[in-house]
């Protein structure tokens, strides 16, 4: 019996993506330096006050030799004081909580605290504490303007607890330093697991210069079509992206706008590098304007600059092969996938030509641009059909 084998071929996807943004970065203006506990023994969140934290990566120096400092992910270093002994989860220390598995530094003098010495520009920082006896003893540490935890009962058997302070009022107090104590009965304690958010002290310029027409290309995940910009993509001459805004800026936004229309933007920016999402679909092709303004810590207007993107859609749409045959007369399925085989008696005409899915357009047109045919007679006959698809943007 003569049978028809098709085989379907489609073009890759091109991979780019774009943005859009809106940031408002806020600060309370009471304390100077706030504490906060309340994840416990939880994993880290991802923020800490309105900062958004950066984990340090992992210490490639041997285990067990003692050090002085970390190496900071946004530059510089920490400094310990005394030295710690440098231990890993598994590997000279026995537990820790929520899972972690990384790097932790011991103080195994039981009477003595640890300073943390912090680099320059530093507004958050974050960092685990767990006793070398297992059982439960207090932990306390205080930042250099006197904010204190508080003595914080805390479990050497998996039971490392978090201590985060973050700068509320940076033009009136900066964090330097913390200084961590524990119980003496505790024989020690290790600290680690450490997260920061940093200003840049080596960006303080107020001459704001927006960049003009950026562009910026749509993401090219399927059926979301979305933009995302970062302040860096905006401001013209920035540098050391992730340290942040300068020291003395207190917050920034960035305004997106169709004509007089605001763009909504999915998320606050705290640093420079930070990115923001939107929905791009109703812009597609569109120059929008943006906006840039610094405040100082009085709230009060530094400077602002405007300038331009424009969304372009360069994603290709991805055609899926899984086509279906079904009897003609009942609807059933009776075959899906990239090869069809069907009897000669059939028209080939019956294979439904496949769909195809894209970022931003619904339904992207497919067409057969190539077909050939192998074989004759009463055997088997391959038949290839190649299909295109293009999106509303000529992708």
């Amino acid at each position: 019996m003569k049978h028809l084998n098709f085989t379907f071929l489609h073009p890759m996807k091109l991979l780019l993506s774009l943005g859009l943004l809106l940031s408002t970065l806020g600060l309370g203006l009471n304390a100077q330096v706030a504490f906060d506990g309340s994840p416990g023994t939880a994993a880290p969140p991802s923020t800490l006050g309105i900062y958004t934290m950066t984990a340090f990566d992992a210490d490639p120096r041997p285990l067990f030799q003692n050090v002085s400092n970390a190496e900071s992910p946004l530059g510089g270093t920490i400094g310990l004081v005394p030295s710690l002994n440098h231990r890993r989860i598994g590997n000279g220390w026995a537990s820790w909580s929520h899972g972690y598995t990384g790097d932790v530094y011991f103080n195994s003098d039981a009477n003595a605290s640890v300073t943390i010495n912090l680099p320059a520009g530093t507004r958050a920082f974050y960092f685990y504490a767990e006793p070398e006896a297992f059982a439960t003893f207090t932990v306390e540490a205080v930042a250099n303007n006197g904010t204190t935890s508080g003595p914080i009962n805390t479990n050497g058997l998996a039971g490392a607890n978090y201590f985060g302070f973050y700068v509320t009022q940076p033009g009136a107090a900066v964090l330097t330093q913390i200084v961590i104590t524990a119980d003496p009965a505790a024989n020690g304690f290790a600290i680690g697991e450490f997260g920061i958010a940093a200003c840049n002290p080596a960006y303080t310029t107020h001459a704001l210069a927006c960049n003009d027409n950026v562009q910026l290309s749509i993401t090219p995940d399927l059926n979301i079509c979305q933009a995302a910009v970062t302040l860096d993509m905006i401001l013209e001459g920035t540098s050391d992206a992730n340290r942040g805004l300068p020291c003395d800026v207190q917050y920034a936004t960035l305004e997106v706008k169709s004509g007089n229309r605001l763009v909504h933007l999915s998320n606050p920016l705290t640093y420079l590098d930070q990115e923001t999402h939107f929905d791009a679909s109703a812009y597609l092709g569109r120059t929008l304007t943006t906006k840039v303004t610094y405040y100082d810590f009085n709230g009060g207007i530094i400077n602002s600059c405007w300038g331009s993107i424009t969304l372009e859609d360069k994603a290709r749409p991805v055609i899926n092969c899984e086509v279906e045959y079904r009897d003609p007369k009942t609807g059933a399925l009776l075959q899906q996938g990239d090869v069809i085989t069907i009897d000669c008696t059939v028209d080939p005409d019956l294979i439904a030509a496949p769909i195809a899915e894209d970022n931003c357009d619904p339904f992207p047109n497919v067409n057969l641009i190539d077909e050939t045919v192998v074989g004759n007679g009463c055997g088997v006959v391959t038949i290839t059909r190649t299909f295109r698809a293009t999106d509303n943007s000529g992708n």
